[in-house]
């Protein structure tokens, strides 16, 4: 369990590191980027509800904050683009 949230950290910091390149490279401002800094803090949060010897929080972690995350980058991105 340890080894799995410590590999799930790891791509997750990978996946703000390139949805924010991404953003770079297809010239994204403002919105979305404030919408990836939002996501980024709600997935530190979400690693800090759950611990290797404590999974009684996993649900909350995985599918509300996981939802929120995707409801905020798609937010950025529709403002961004309009």
């Amino acid at each position: 369990v340890a080894a799995a949230l410590r590999i799930s950290s790891a791509l997750h910091v990978l996946t703000v590191v390139a949805l924010g390149a991404t953003a770079l490279l297809a010239g994204l401002g403002g919105p979305f980027l404030g919408a990836l800094a939002l996501a980024a803090v709600l997935l530190v949060w979400e690693h800090r509800l759950v611990r290797p010897d404590d999974l009684s929080r996993v649900d909350a972690a995985f599918f509300t904050i996981n939802g929120w995350v995707s409801v905020a980058l798609f937010l950025g991105l529709a403002l961004d683009m309009a």
